[in-house]
């Protein structure tokens, strides 16, 4: 496993990190407000507090974005980038039966606890292979050597 902390995404943007490994590749966004976070809200799109919330769109934007990034450095079609978003200080209400806590944006919004229980398990899609993994590594690094960062540590 790779984890990058502060992964420079552009000269603009930055994700709070991005782990590869074996099940696959997430980024991770930890969002420290309290209150309610609804996964769908009456209308269907996520609510904090009750009002409408755009977090887990524009962490979904930041994995596609980041998903572009690998596609320039490889020959390979990069797998689906997984967003999570993290809240530990607040209550996270999700649909009957959904364990993922999915979004309409596809993000994966949970309480902080359940995290790495989330991670290992990676509901949904197939699990990278070892040469998978080390591809893709190689690709982050080539798109990060674009920008001035901390290299990745072993998770």
């Amino acid at each position: 496993r790779h984890l990058y902390d502060n992964f420079q995404l552009n000269p603009q943007a930055d994700i709070d990190h991005v782990l590869v490994g074996p099940p696959r590749i997430f980024i991770v966004s930890t969002k420290a407000h309290r209150g309610l976070f609804e996964c769908a809200g009456p209308d269907g799109q996520p609510r904090f507090n009750h009002e409408p919330n755009t977090w887990a769109h524009e962490a979904t934007k930041q994995a596609l974005q980041l998903r572009d990034h690998l596609s320039a450095h490889s020959t390979e079609q990069p797998p689906w980038v997984q967003p999570v978003l993290p809240m530990p200080f607040a209550h996270v209400i999700a649909k009957p039966g959904e364990d993922a806590r999915p979004t309409a944006a596809k993000a994966w919004v949970l309480h902080e606890d359940r995290l790495v229980e989330m991670l290992e398990r990676a509901p949904g899609r197939p699990t990278l292979t070892d040469s998978q993994v080390r591809a893709w590594v190689d690709a982050l690094r080539q798109h990060q050597s674009k920008f001035a960062s901390a290299p990745p540590t072993d998770a």
